[in-house]
């Protein structure tokens, strides 16, 4: 006689049916789930649409009158249309923060700083600061001297760090440095609003016109020669020549020393010299 065991089926029908259960159960529960997240995300999108969750105001801070309305329309733009024809851009949690700032800089390079916060859950504040000028820089213009009266053809305004922001005025302004040089960063040929002039270059004028102060020099000019050298004219209108790799305090005593030495100092100040070549080791020429 032959016997047979059924307990091995038994017990793979028995695996097989908990799997199933388990796997229906966890099916039902990923629907429940599925179906929570489109509720959600149905009530959020309606939400976002109210009115009372948009932006319904824009507040310019900081800019002057002419700016203000230029400003409010670049914000316009940047938050009118909706993100993928769902959620629209003037919300107030999902504005384009970032391309908003990035587009008042890129519209109006006056300005430094650009900061964005939402007031009262319905007005968007826009925070401006401009740039202050530091100097002027002139596109190959280096007949112009502080103390002449031209009109400033192709120049420009530029701050601290050589950011050129905006179209110098037309009518001169003899507190500000003229500065001639390439520039690192050139934009276009019709404008050079937004291009640098090497920041080494304006610390090492910020450092020499802050000790020739001392000695009561003041500075109209500043150049980058072909070569890679300095020069810069005084309110007399004396060139002084030095090398860009010459230490700020060196050049300032060698400077100091020569003054010293046949009257150089009055005729520097009454501009009886031509120049003052601080350029070689050790020696000094002047005319």
């Amino acid at each position: 006689m032959e016997y047979f065991s059924t307990g091995g089926s038994a017990r793979r029908r028995y695996r097989r049916r908990a799997a199933n259960r388990r796997f229906n159960q966890f099916k039902k529960i990923a629907i429940i789930w599925a179906g929570l997240f489109f509720l959600l995300a149905v009530f959020m999108v309606f939400g976002l649409r109210l009115e009372q969750t948009r932006v319904s105001a824009i507040e310019i801070i900081g800019a002057e009158d002419g700016f203000t309305t230029k400003i409010t329309d670049v914000v316009g733009r940047q938050i009118s249309g909706m993100y993928a024809l769902v959620i629209p851009k003037n919300s107030i949690l999902f504005y384009p923060k970032e391309n908003i700032e990035s587009s008042i800089k890129t519209h109006y390079p006056v300005f430094k700083t650009v900061s964005l916060k939402i007031e009262n859950f319905k007005k968007l504040v826009v925070s401006v600061t401009k740039r202050e000028p530091y100097a002027l820089w002139c596109q190959d213009r280096d007949d112009i001297t502080a103390s002449s009266s031209v009109v400033l053809a192709d120049c420009y305004l530029i701050d601290e760090t050589g950011y050129i922001f905006d179209i110098a005025p037309q009518e001169k302004d003899n507190t500000f440095i003229i500065i001639n040089g390439p520039l690192r960063e050139s934009v276009s040929r019709n404008s050079q609003i937004g291009g640098r002039f090497p920041i080494t270059h304006i610390l090492a004028l910020q450092n020499i016109r802050e000790r020739f102060s001392l000695a009561g020099i003041e500075i109209e000019g500043f150049s980058v020669l072909s070569n890679g050298d300095y020069s810069l004219t005084t309110q007399s209108g004396v060139n002084i020549l030095w090398t860009a790799d010459t230490n700020a305090r060196n050049l300032y005593e060698t400077l100091y020393a020569t003054l010293k030495t046949d009257n150089l100092k009055e005729r520097l100040d009454n501009g009886l010299i031509e120049y003052i070549d601080l350029r070689f080791k050790n020696k000094v020429f002047y005319k």
